[in-house]
């Protein structure tokens, strides 16, 4: 810190110009004081802005999301739906295809004993 015998000059001229040198100081102070809580103010106000504006891109965020998984669920229900269709589709044309190839085999067994029979003839 500065001695009021420094700013004088060392001549020492007494209690007036060191009573005006503290006043220079406080006023110095002061106004160091007031830029600070200025910039703390400032700083502060930056501060609740970005944390506001992250605030909204949480929220914008999240909403996007939320129609995502809606547009996914909506999607896994009708692929649902139709794997069901398909399997049971699937299911019916297991039975047809067995009631087909029982009936297949008993005709190749008509055709055999006609063939057997016919082979006898001759």
């Amino acid at each position: 810190m500065v001695s009021p015998s420094t700013v004088t000059g060392g001549s020492g001229s007494g209690p007036l110009q060191s009573s005006i040198f503290e006043e220079n100081l406080e006023a110095v102070l002061d106004q160091r004081k007031r830029r600070r809580r200025v910039s703390n103010r400032e700083s502060a106000r930056r501060s609740r802005v970005r944390k506001q504006q992250r605030l909204d891109d949480l929220n914008s965020q999240l909403h996007h999301l939320t129609q995502d998984n809606a547009e996914v669920l909506a999607s896994l229900s009708l692929i649902t739906q139709r794997y069901f269709e398909v399997d049971a589709e699937n299911s019916a044309l297991r039975i047809q295809s067995m009631e087909l190839r029982n009936r297949l085999m008993s005709l190749a067994e008509i055709l055999q004993y006609c063939l057997n029979g016919y082979r006898r003839l001759l």
